[in-house]
């Protein structure tokens, strides 16, 4: 599996990177706390949870929906404030009309070829519709051919969230589609 964020795809447009100097914070603290901020916008539902070495300390749950970035704006803020968060780094599961899916079958003989396949995937998909960022997963095949996961979230609409996000000092280090932190979580019972 490859899992990638827009900071590692190699086609995608260079991030907005913050530079972040260690200055006091709207909210009358300097953020050095190493707590990780994890959201899952799971189709209209917020949830989110501080995480500290790997355990998670505290969650909170938007009361209701959340289809849209102006609604996701504000149960942001609420989560943050609920759970007290004094750390910079968030990361994102991500279910959502905007993330598109789709499967394909690309060769098997070599990965430069089915990468060079999907990569010729995704340019007639951005023909089509819009300039996406993306990620592939490998999946499992009956048949000869590698069989993925085309995941490809619109630029535009991460660079809203991204701008959102860093308008509140957060960064976003990944967005994780759902059926990855699935296969994470079911590839973690496997080998217990």
């Amino acid at each position: 599996m490859s899992t990638s964020s827009p900071h590692n795809i190699e086609d995608a447009p260079p991030p907005v990177t913050p530079v972040i100097a260690l200055k006091t914070a709207s909210r009358g603290f300097v953020r050095r706390n190493s707590d990780t901020l994890g959201l899952a916008w799971l189709n209209g539902a917020l949830h989110a949870a501080v995480f500290r070495k790997h355990a998670m300390t505290a969650s909170w749950q938007a009361e209701g929906a959340v289809p849209g970035l102006d609604e996701f704006e504000a149960a942001l803020d609420k989560a943050v404030s609920a759970l007290n968060f004094k750390g910079s780094e968030v990361f994102l599961v991500l279910a959502h009309e905007q993330f598109v899916h789709q499967a394909e079958q690309a060769p098997s003989f070599s990965d430069s070829a089915a990468r060079s396949y999907l990569r010729g995937r995704r340019v007639r998909f951005e023909k089509e519709r819009e300039a996406v960022l993306w990620v592939s997963q490998r999946t499992v095949s009956v048949r000869q051919e590698a069989a993925f996961l085309l995941h490809m979230l619109p630029s535009a609409f991460y660079g809203k969230l991204n701008s959102l996000l860093l308008s509140r000092r957060l960064g976003l280090t990944r967005i994780l589609p759902l059926s990855v932190a699935v296969q994470l979580l079911l590839g973690a019972v496997v080998r217990v």
